[in-house]
C-alpha cells in the first residue's frame, strides 16, 4: 500500500513545522513508515537535546544526538525507522552505516542491527564517550530544540562558544569596574543592542554625563570612551575549532545570529593613527585635555610584524592596570578610521563584535567534577582493558 504523508491527507489544517525542510515526507512511503516519519516530525519539534561543542565536530555525533534527543526515558535503547532516520538526517543508508561504525570505536553505539527496516540501536555511555575521544573537558553545552541540532550541528556548535566567549568577556568587563561605577556604566545585556524598535538603546546612566552608545548602525555600534568594551572576535573562536575565521563567519550566518563591530573613540587615537602612519616603533599618547603627561595609550612593535597596543585604563577599574593586546601593526593600522568634517571628525578604533545571544547554555558542573574525579582515580581504566581483550578475542 503506498500513502503520500502531507497534511491534507491527513485531513487536517495544521500548518507544517520549521522542520519539513529537513523531514522529506512528500514522498511515496509504506503507511507504517509514513506514520512513523510524522512522529519523527512532531518529536523533531518538541525534543530538546544538549549539544557539546567539543563532541558535535565528530560527523558520527549527529546519529548519537539524534538518538539522544529521542531517549526521553534514559534507558538507553533507542528503535527508529531506517528511512526515517535518512530523511531526518538527509543521508544516505550507508552514511548511516558509517557513523554507526566509527561511533561504535568511541564508544557512542554498544550495539546496533537493522531488522525488517527498523534501525535499533543501544547508545554507549556519554563519559565514555569522552574517554575515548581524550577529552578531559567536553566544551561549552547548550541544550537546543532536536531539529536545530541536526540541520547545522557544526554551526550550532561556533554558535554556542561564540556566546560563551562574549558572556566570559562580559563578565570579566564588569568585574574589573567598582561597583558604584558598574552601576551606572556597567556593560549592557548585547541583545539591548539589537532591538529593531528602538534605534539608540538607553543604557542606565547617571545625569549630566554623555551617553555611552552615540550610534547604531547595521552593521556597527559607535560608542564613547566611557563604554565598557567587551565581545569577541572570528579570530578567537576559530583557534577554538582550529577552523578559517571566514568558516567561523559561515557558521554563524547558517544559524542566522547578528553582529556589530564596536568601534569606540578617544583623543588618542587621532595621535596614534599618525604616529602609525608615519611608521614608528614605540609610541606613547598625550593626554588629550592639555596636561601634557602621556596616557597608557600606544604601542610598541615588536618582531615579525607584531605589536604589543595598550588601550588605556578602564574608566572606573578597581586597578590602574591598562588593557594590552597583541596584534599586528597592519590590522591595527586597518581598524584606525575617520568619520565626519571639522569639528565633528572624530577618529575611531575598531575592536571586537558583539552577537545577539539566542541560545540556552548550562554548565554541568556536577558531571564535570564527576568525570574529573574518575579520570584522576583510574575508574575508566578496565574500559581500555576490556577493549583490548574484545580485540583479542575477534569482537
Amino acid at each position: 500500500m503506498q500513502y503520500s504523508s502531507n497534511y491534507k491527507n491527513l485531513g487536517t489544517e495544521q500548518e507544517p513545522s520549521s522542520t519539513e525542510g529537513m523531514l522529506n515526507l512528500n514522498i511515496n512511503v509504506p503507511f507504517p513508515v509514513a506514520v512513523e516519519l510524522i512522529k519523527a516530525k512532531i518529536i523533531s519539534g518538541t525534543y530538546n537535546v544538549r549539544i557539546h561543542s567539543r563532541i558535535a565536530r565528530n560527523p558520527w555525533a549527529r546519529l548519537w544526538y539524534l538518538c539522544r534527543g529521542l531517549d526521553k526515558d534514559g534507558s538507553g535503547l533507542v528503535e527508529i525507522p531506517l528511512q526515517a532516520v535518512e530523511s531526518f538526517l538527509d543521508c544516505d543508508e550507508k552514511t548511516i552505516y558509517r557513523w554507526l561504525q566509527k561511533g561504535k570505536r568511541v564508544g557512542a553505539f554498544q550495539r546496533y542491527r537493522v531488522k525488517r527496516g527498523m534501525l535499533r540501536i543501544c547508545l554507549g555511555s556519554f563519559f565514555k564517550v569522552c574517554w575515548k575521544l581524550n577529552l578531559k573537558n567536553w566544551g561549552t553545552v547548550a541544550t537546543v530544540p532536536l531539529s536545530e541540532s541536526n540541520a547545522y550541528i557544526r554551526s550550532v556548535a561556533t554558535g554556542i562558544v561564540t556566546q560563551q566567549f562574549q558572556q566570559k568577556s562580559r563578565y570579566a568587563a564588569d568585574k574589573k569596574l567598582k561597583p558604584e561605577h558598574r552601576k551606572f556604566f556597567g556593560t549592557p545585556h548585547p541583545n539591548s543592542l539589537f532591538e529593531k524598535k528602538v534605534r539608540q538603546p538607553s543604557l542606565k546612566l547617571a545625569e549630566g554625563t554623555v551617553p555611552c552608545v552615540l550610534h547604531i548602525s547595521e552593521k556597527r555600534i559607535f560608542v564613547s570612551k566611557n563604554f565598557t568594551v567587551f565581545g569577541t572576535s572570528q579570530t578567537t573562536i576559530a583557534r577554538e575549532f582550529d577552523l578559517h575565521p571566514v568558516t567561523v563567519q559561515r557558521h554563524q550566518k547558517n544559524l542566522g545570529i547578528e553582529h556589530r563591530q564596536l568601534c569606540q573613540s578617544k583623543g588618542e587615537y587621532n595621535h596614534l593613527k599618525q604616529a602609525l602612519e608615519h611608521e614608528s616603533l614605540d609610541f606613547n599618547a598625550l593626554d588629550p585635555m592639555g596636561s601634557g603627561q602621556y596616557t597608557e595609550v600606544g604601542y610598541k612593535v615588536l618582531d615579525d610584524n607584531k605589536a604589543l597596543f595598550s588601550d588605556g585604563i578602564p574608566i572606573g577599574a578597581k586597578k590602574k592596570t591598562p588593557n594590552r593586546y597583541l596584534t599586528s601593526v597592519d590590522g591595527l593600522q586597518q581598524r584606525i578610521f575617520k568619520t565626519g568634517k571639522g569639528r565633528t571628525k572624530k577618529t575611531w578604533l575598531a575592536k571586537c563584535n558583539i552577537y545577539e545571544e539566542t541560545f540556552t547554555l548550562t554548565t554541568m558542573r556536577y558531571a564535570k567534577r564527576k568525570f574529573k574525579y574518575n579520570l584522576s582515580h583510574g575508574v575508566y581504566d578496565n574500559w581500555h582493558s576490556d577493549s583490548e581483550q574484545r580485540t583479542r578475542a575477534g569482537e
